[in-house]
């Protein structure tokens, strides 16, 4: 398991903590080379979002990065006459959520402390 946090900053280099299977290590990081990345936030209400391989619609682990899908009440139904890719944009089924539709984004993502 890796684990990484930010512990500072000196001269364009980041100080990195990694523990690796509970080894920590500190190194250096060059500044150019460290991806800056913002929370959209987390889903409210009855909104559900999930992060699958789009392969398999196996859901991903927290901070694995994959397609994007969201379920709740806000999302429509489908596409107007387009029964084939209503089906396919909007009725993935997955694993342990039963009947329940799923609207697939294409798009990329990842969950971290449940924040996309």
């Amino acid at each position: 398991m890796l684990s990484i946090l930010v512990m500072g900053w000196l001269k364009g280099l980041y100080l990195v903590l990694v523990v690796l299977d509970k080894i920590p290590t500190v190194i250096t990081v060059d500044s150019e080379a460290i991806k800056k990345i913002v929370s959209c936030g987390h889903s409210w209400s009855e909104q559900e979002i999930i992060i699958v391989n789009p392969d398999s619609l196996q859901e991903c682990l927290e901070n694995e990065v994959d397609e994007i899908l969201v379920s709740g009440g806000s999302i429509i139904q489908g596409y107007w006459n387009q029964p084939e890719l209503t089906q396919k944009t909007f009725e993935a089924t997955l694993r342990g959520k039963g009947d329940k539709k799923i609207l697939r984004t294409e798009d990329l993502g990842f969950l971290n402390n449940g924040d996309m």
